[in-house]
């Protein structure tokens, strides 16, 4: 005879007691072939329920569009990169189209990484990839790109302040910075929202490191 165990509940995990949602789809539902109704149907359906009950529990929903093919690696052939690459820009559509009727923020992951390769692909050649070696799975450098895209949708612009020095006056910082010293040519900042810290001639410099977890550079 067979026992069954039964296992304790568990208490669901916090990071998905969140009213905020990152939803993307559409590699996959495009079936990999040209566009036609029957896809956008299959995937504009199922992206309206979602969005529909996550939002009737008061969660805001990040719709994010598909993303893009590598040019020259989907397949090896660039022709069938280009039919793809349609799809997915009708799919984009759709998606944000989802995202105006439920009021919800739009993450335009397709075109930023269409965007990323051409230019990255200009400046490096042809073989350099954003979209991935098999032309679908991207690796790090795709990644950064598709967390931009739902950054930018959620409002961040990348501003971490500004800090305005002046060698023969008062030196001043935005919020998260504080000018902690200006004399003798050098001008010694704190910042709880800059990663690194760097001198002006552009030579890193390892920053002091409070228990606030604050950073700490002079500029020269």
């Amino acid at each position: 005879m067979g026992a069954r165990v039964r296992r304790p509940a568990r208490q669901r995990p916090a990071a998905l007691q969140t009213q905020r949602r990152h939803h993307l789809l559409g590699m996959n539902d495009g079936s990999y072939r040209a566009y036609d109704e029957g896809i956008g149907k299959a995937y504009e359906d199922p992206m309206r329920d979602i969005a529909t009950r996550l939002k009737a529990v008061g969660a805001t929903v990040v719709v994010g569009s598909p993303g893009a093919v590598d040019t020259k690696y989907f397949r090896n052939d660039p022709n069938q990169a280009t039919v793809y690459n349609d799809n997915l820009a009708h799919l984009r559509d759709l998606a944000k189209q989802v995202a105006a009727d439920n009021g919800m923020p739009f993450a335009n992951v397709h075109d930023v990484m269409v965007e990323a390769m051409t230019k990255g692909k200009a400046a490096l050649g042809d073989d350099y990839d954003v979209c991935g070696r098999d032309g679908v799975h991207p690796r790090p450098n795709g990644h950064i790109v598709m967390a931009y895209a739902f950054l930018e949708a959620m409002g961040f612009d990348g501003d971490l302040g500004t800090i305005t020095v002046d060698l023969k006056g008062d030196s001043a910082a935005t919020a998260g910075h504080k000018v902690l010293s200006a004399k003798d040519g050098t001008v010694e900042l704190e910042s709880s929202r800059y990663r690194s810290a760097s001198t002006a001639t552009g030579r890193a410099r390892a920053p002091g490191q409070s228990h606030q977890n604050e950073r700490r550079c002079s500029c020269l």
